[in-house]
C-alpha cells in the first residue's frame, strides 16, 4: 500500500515530506528568535 502510494505521490511531495522534520526542528528557534 505504502508503495503505491509514493508511486502515486509527485517528486516535490518527497521533498516535503524529507523537509518537515528539520522544519519543525526550526520552529522553537524561530519563535524564540522573534
Amino acid at each position: 500500500m505504502t508503495s503505491s502510494i509514493r508511486c502515486a505521490a509527485p517528486p516535490d511531495v518527497d521533498a516535503l515530506l524529507a523537509a518537515l522534520p528539520a522544519r519543525i526542528a526550526d520552529l522553537p528557534a524561530r519563535r524564540a528568535a522573534q
